[in-house]
């Protein structure tokens, strides 16, 4: 692919971290790379993405100059493609290396310095309303052909904008979530966790047009150890006391703990006899 004068086309070979850079030299005079010291030019190579870098722009020829000197332009299309040199979107080339797409022409053989803005990016949203942005350079023509020199030598001319808004296809309203509530059981099975989901639009108010089969899941179960069995507290103990009027050692000798009266009497004794190995022996009375 021919290099163009104003700004070469990157060439269809590049590495994996690598890839061929256009390396311009500015000048004033319109000279081109002829004023500028060779000794000093950079390394034609920058880094780029993995994504991207495999990946090249692929200019056509330009089209017919549109008018006299000033405002004269040429158009060419300029396309993205992959290794095998399928057609790709913009988005996958890499943005800072691709070729200019409009130059300044006329109707003489030399024209004046005049700012020629290229074509709008690609769009900051996916969505809805967004920004986007195009190069502006300065260039003239000398001999016939036209030449990008340093912008002091457009400051003369009040420059194009390049930022613009932009809107891309309406964004479809969508499903979220809130977080996961707490299990609804503190230990053991068969416990649940929800959680708010609503549908909403891009400015944020609640919309109804969210597709029904994508909508997340509202609760799930949620299992936990295993609970521990109750055990008698400090406070159980301090309830549970003999009646000093009542000879509790006779209560269990004769399993009478089974009695209302009795097993308030002697809670404690009751107790402590029903644990035993020996509740149902008799003792005798140890004098």
């Amino acid at each position: 692919m021919a290099a163009d004068p104003l700004r070469g086309s990157v060439p269809a070979t590049a590495t994996t971290d690598i890839r061929p850079d256009p390396v311009r030299c500015l000048a004033g005079d319109g000279d081109g790379d002829k004023t500028c010291n060779p000794l000093t030019r950079p390394t034609p190579v920058r880094a780029c993405s993995p994504g991207t870098c495999n990946n090249v722009w692929r200019t056509r020829s330009w089209g017919e100059c549109t008018g006299a000197c000033d405002k004269g332009v040429q158009r060419r299309q300029v396309t993205c493609h992959g290794p095998m040199g399928h057609l790709l979107h913009d988005k996958y080339c890499d943005q800072d290396t691709k070729p200019l797409s409009v130059k300044p022409c006329g109707d003489k053989a030399d024209c004046p310095t005049v700012w020629v803005p290229q074509d709008w990016g690609l769009c900051s949203a996916p969505c809805g309303d967004g920004v986007t942005r195009r190069h502006v350079i300065c260039a003239h023509v000398v001999g016939g052909q036209s030449r990008e020199v340093a912008e002091t030598k457009c400051r003369h001319l009040p420059k194009p904008r390049t930022f613009g808004p932009c809107k891309e296809k309406k964004c479809e309203p969508r499903w979220y979530t809130t977080e996961w509530s707490q299990c609804s059981k503190t230990c053991g099975s068969g416990g649940v966790r929800v959680r708010g989901v609503r549908c909403y639009d891009r400015k944020g108010l609640r919309s109804y047009s969210c597709s029904r089969y994508h909508r997340p899941e509202v609760e799930h179960g949620c299992d936990l150890s295993p609970c521990q069995q109750p055990t008698t507290s400090g406070a159980d103990d301090d309830e549970c006391q003999d009646s000093g009027s009542t000879s509790c050692h006779l209560v269990v000798d004769f399993l009478l703990c089974n009695h209302w009266f009795y097993k308030k009497a002697c809670c404690r004794t009751c107790r402590n006899g029903a644990r035993s190995d020996n509740d149902s022996l008799p003792r005798g009375d140890n004098k």
